[in-house]
C-alpha cells in the first residue's frame, strides 16, 4: 500500500506539480484576483505525500459540499492543466480540500478585515451571481456591510452607511447591534440634512422609517419632528408679523421656508392661501435675468420677455396668422377701408375711470407716427416713411392714417410704443410693472394698478430668479420656489410633460440662431470667403442635436440656410420668407482649410518690421449672451473653428446686454422674427441692426416697402433670404422652438403665446 502511494505521489511530481506553489504562491497568481482565473478546486495531501498540493478541475461533489467524513477509496481528477487525463488519490493521504468558492470567499473575508471593501465587493458580487449557495456567504456579506458602514460613518458618509445597515437588517433581523446602528446613523444623517436645508430629505427619512418600523422609533422620529416644527414655526411667526406690516414679499418668503421645513405645520397652509389673495406674488425662474427695459423684435431674450410688463404698444403682435401676424391694438381699434390705403384709429374714451390722464390721445399717437418717418429721430422706419402720405388729426380720440400705396402688413410698423411724456406733463406709468429692484440673482416687478391698462388681480408682484440648473425644474416648480419656467432645458423637455401637476406649452415663435461678423472691426470679416470657411467649419447639426437637444427630438428645432424661420411644420404660414431651395451647408472641415487659407492670402498685405501681424490672424472673440444653448453651442463652435487652425476663443457678455462693445469678431444672436416682411428692413435696411450689407441686397430690402399682396412679399424675401446666404451676410446656425413649463396652479398665461407675458393680466396663481 506504501509503494502505490509513493508510486502516485511520483507520477503527481513527474506531471509538474509544485509543491512550493501551496506555499509561497506564484506571482502570477497574486497578481490576478481569484474570481479571474480558471475555476478550479485545491487537494491538499499529507506529510507522506510532502504535504503537496494538487490544482485540479472543479470537483464534482454533491451541491458542491466536501464530505464531512472521510470516504474510503479513491478520489477521482482530473488536473487544472491536463484535463484530458484521469487521475486517483487514495482518500486517506488527503489532508484537505479546498474549493473554488471557499478560496474566493476567504480572499474576500480577508480584504474584508484589511479594509479594502472595494475589492471585497468584487470577489462577494462574482459569488452572488455564480455560487450563491456557498458556505457562510451570507455570514460574510454581513461582516462585510458591516465593517464598510462603520468606515463610511467614520468618514461622515452617513447616507452610504445607513442603507448598508438596513440591508444587514434585512438578512440578519434579529441584530440588536444593528437596529441601535441604524439610529444613530439616522441621528447624524438627519443632522447632516438640516443643515444643509435639505428638508424634504429629512422628511423622507422619517417618513420611511415611520412606515417601516415600530415603538422603537418613535423617539428618534417625534424628537426630530419637533425639531423641524419648531424651525417652521419661527418662521410662521415671522411670517405673521410681515403680514401684518403689510411686508407681503418678506411674509411670503418666510412662509415659503416654513413651507419647505414642515408642510404639514398647522397654520402653514391656511397662511399661504391669505397671501395668494391679498397679495399674489408669481416666482418666475429665467435662464437670463434682464437689465434692459426696451427691446426690438429682434433683441435679446430676457428684454423681448419684460419689456411686456413696462409698456403697451399702440398695436401688439400676438401671433401667427394665414398671411403674415396677426395683431391687437389694447388702445382702441386699427381698422382699414376698402381701398387698403386709408386707416382708422379710434381710440377707447375708458370712461368712468379715475385717472382719465392716462388715457391714450389722438394728438400723442399723431406725433410718434410723424416721428417714425423722420430720419433724424431715434424711433425712425424707412419702410414707415416710405409709405406714408399723411395723419389726418381728426378728434382727440380718432385720426386717420392715409398711405401712399397698399402694403401688406401696416400694423406690424406700428408695434410700437407711443412716448406720452415728450407732449405733455403726463409722468404716469406706460405698463402694467415697474421695475422694483435688481440683485445678483433676482429681479423684481411692482404691479402699476393705476396703469390704466392694468387688471385688478393681476400679480400684485413678478419675482424673476435666476436657475443655472434647468434640469431640477420638476423639482422646482412641484416645490414651490418657481411657479413658472421661461425657458426649458430642451433635453429635459419630456420629463417635464410626464409631471401630472406641471404644464408644459411652446411659445408661438421659434428663435433663429445666427453669429453676426463684426465687419466694422475686423477687416477679414469682409472677405465673404474666410466667412463662409466659418460655415463649413462649423458641425452645426452635432451641436444641435447632441449638445442642445441631447439626443431628443423636438419639432421645429433643425439647422437652417438663411436668417428667417422655417416655422414649425412645412406648411406653417409662419414660415412664407423662408426659401426651401437654400439648403444649409454641410460640415467640411477641409472646404474650411482651403478658404480660410485663400482668404488670408487676399487679405496679407506687404510689411515692414513695423507693421506687426498680418491681419485676421489674432484669435476671432466671439461674444454671447448669458443661457445655456448660447454658452454650450459657442463653445462647440470655438473648439471647432480651432481644430480647423482658425483661431477663435469664447467671451461670455453680462447679464441683460443686448449689444456688447466694439471688443468681439462674431456675435451669437437669438433672433425672433415675427413679420418677416418688417424684420427684413430692421435688420439688413438703412439704419438696421445689420451694418454695411451689400447693395445687391439693400436694394432688394427697399423693394419690400413698395409690396402690396402677399406674392410679391414672398418672391422678394426669398430673393434676400438667397443673397444672405450667397453673400454669407450672418452665419446662420438653427432655429430652436422654445417651450415654457409652469405649475397648474398658475392660470391664465395663454396658449402658446409669443413671449412669457403676453398675457400677464390674466394670471392668477392660487394655493
Amino acid at each position: 500500500m506504501l509503494l502505490l502511494c509513493i508510486v502516485t505521489v511520483v507520477v503527481i511530481d513527474a506531471l509538474g506539480v509544485d509543491a512550493q506553489e501551496t506555499k509561497q504562491g506564484s506571482a502570477t497568481a497574486t497578481k490576478i484576483p481569484i474570481f479571474d482565473q480558471e475555476p478550479h478546486d485545491k487537494i491538499y495531501l499529507d506529510d507522506l505525500n510532502d504535504n503537496a498540493v494538487l490544482k485540479v478541475i472543479p470537483l464534482e461533489f454533491p451541491h458542491r459540499r466536501v464530505p464531512r467524513e472521510q470516504p474510503s477509496g479513491n478520489l477521482a481528477f482530473q488536473y487544472l492543466d491536463q484535463p484530458n487525463k484521469s487521475y486517483k488519490v487514495d482518500w486517506s493521504r488527503i489532508r484537505k480540500i479546498e474549493l473554488f468558492e471557499e478560496m474566493i470567499l476567504a480572499e474576500a473575508n480577508r480584504l474584508t478585515k484589511r479594509r479594502k471593501f472595494d475589492d471585497a465587493y468584487w470577489h462577494i458580487d462574482f459569488l452572488l451571481n455564480n455560487y450563491p449557495d456557498t458556505s457562510q456567504l451570507s455570514a460574510s456579506i454581513v461582516d462585510y456591510l458591516i465593517a464598510n458602514a462603520k468606515d463610511e460613518f467614520n468618514a461622515g458618509k452617513y447616507h452610504d452607511a445607513l442603507s448598508m445597515l438596513e440591508e444587514v437588517q434585512q438578512r440578519s433581523p434579529d441584530k440588536v447591534d444593528v437596529l441601535n446602528g441604524i439610529r444613530r446613523v439616522m441621528d447624524k444623517l438627519l443632522g447632516q440634512y438640516i443643515e444643509r436645508e435639505e428638508y424634504w430629505q429629512a422628511r423622507q427619512l422619517l417618513l420611511r422609517r415611520d412606515r417601516k418600523t415600530s415603538s422603537d422609533w418613535d423617539e428618534l422620529v417625534e424628537r426630530w419632528e419637533e425639531k423641524l416644527n419648531k424651525m417652521a414655526g419661527r418662521y410662521l411667526d415671522e411670517a405673521q408679523n410681515h403680514l401684518a406690516s403689510q411686508r407681503y414679499r418678506n411674509a411670503l418668503d418666510a412662509t415659503h421656508r416654513a413651507l419647505k421645513i414642515s408642510p404639514s405645520l398647522p397654520g402653514v397652509r391656511e397662511l399661504v392661501t391669505q397671501l395668494a389673495r391679498e397679495y399674489p406674488i408669481v416666482m418666475v425662474g429665467v435662464t437670463q435675468l434682464a437689465s434692459e427695459t426696451t427691446a426690438s423684435s429682434t433683441a435679446a431674450w430676457s428684454a423681448r420677455r419684460t419689456t411686456r410688463l413696462f409698456h403697451r404698444d399702440l398695436i401688439e403682435y400676438i401671433g401667427r396668422g394665414a398671411e403674415g401676424g396677426k395683431y391687437y391694438c389694447p388702445w382702441g381699434t386699427f381698422l382699414e377701408d376698402e381701398a387698403g390705403t386709408l386707416y382708422h384709429l379710434k381710440l377707447r374714451d375708458f370712461n368712468g375711470r379715475s385717472f382719465p390722464k392716462q388715457r391714450l390721445t389722438a394728438y400723442q399717437v399723431s406725433r410718434s407716427l410723424l416721428s417714425m418717418a423722420d430720419p433724424t429721430q431715434p424711433g425712425y422706419q424707412a419702410t414707415w416713411e416710405e409709405i406714408l402720405e399723411s395723419v389726418v388729426f381728426v378728434d382727440e380720440l380718432q385720426l386717420d392714417v392715409q398711405l401712399r400705396n397698399t402694403f401688406v402688413r401696416p400694423e406690424a410698423l406700428l408695434n410700437v410704443t407711443i412716448n406720452r411724456s415728450a407732449t405733455d406733463s403726463y409722468a404716469g406709468p406706460d405698463g402694467p410693472y415697474v421695475v422694483g429692484s435688481h440683485s445678483a440673482g433676482k429681479s423684481v416687478y411692482f404691479s402699476q394698478p393705476d396703469f390704466i391698462l392694468a387688471s385688478r388681480n393681476q400679480p400684485r408682484e413678478i419675482i424673476e430668479r435666476l436657475i443655472t440648473d434647468r434640469g431640477s425644474a420638476v423639482s422646482l416648480l412641484e416645490s414651490g420656489e418657481v411657479d413658472v419656467i421661461d425657458r426649458v432645458n430642451l433635453r429635459y423637455l419630456s420629463q417635464l410633460k410626464e409631471a401630472p401637476s406641471i404644464s408644459v406649452d411652446r411659445y408661438d415663435v421659434p428663435t433663429v440662431h445666427v453669429l453676426v461678423p463684426n465687419v466694422q472691426k475686423n477687416s477679414v470679416l469682409t472677405n465673404k470667403m474666410f466667412r463662409r470657411a466659418l460655415v463649413y467649419a462649423i458641425q452645426r447639426d452635432v451641436i444641435l442635436n447632441e449638445l442642445i437637444l441631447g439626443g431628443s427630438s423636438v419639432e421645429g428645432c433643425e439647422v437652417i440656410s438663411g436668417p428667417f424661420p422655417k416655422g414649425f411644420t412645412t406648411d406653417d404660414p409662419l414660415g412664407y420668407a423662408h426659401n426651401s431651395r437654400v439648403k444649409p451647408r454641410a460640415y467640411r472641415p477641409a472646404m474650411a482649410s482651403v478658404l480660410f487659407g485663400v482668404a488670408m492670402e487676399q487679405s496679407e498685405k506687404p510689411a515692414d518690421d513695423s507693421a506687426g501681424d498680418p491681419p485676421g490672424l489674432k484669435p476671432l472673440v466671439l461674444a454671447h449672451p448669458q443661457g445655456d444653448i448660447a454658452r454650450i453651442a459657442c463653445r462647440a463652435i470655438a473648439e471647432q473653428l480651432n481644430a480647423v487652425k482658425i483661431p477663435c476663443r469664447v467671451k461670455p457678455m453680462a447679464a441683460g446686454v443686448i449689444h456688447p462693445q466694439d471688443d468681439f469678431d462674431l456675435l451669437y444672436m437669438e433672433w425672433t422674427i415675427t413679420e418677416p416682411v418688417i424684420d427684413a428692413a430692421r435688420l439688413f435696411g438703412p439704419k438696421g441692426f445689420m451694418s454695411g450689407p451689400s447693395p445687391y441686397l439693400s436694394h432688394t430690402v427697399r423693394q419690400l416697402n413698395r409690396v402690396s399682396n402677399w406674392k410679391e412679399a414672398r418672391v422678394l424675401l426669398e430673393k434676400i433670404h438667397q443673397i444672405v446666404n450667397h453673400e454669407v451676410t450672418i452665419i446662420p446656425l438653427w432655429q430652436i422652438a422654445d417651450h415654457f413649463a409652469y405649475h397648474r396652479r398658475l392660470s391664465g398665461i395663454g396658449t402658446g403665446p409669443v413671449h412669457l407675458y403676453q398675457n400677464i393680466e390674466q394670471w392668477n396663481i392660487t394655493p
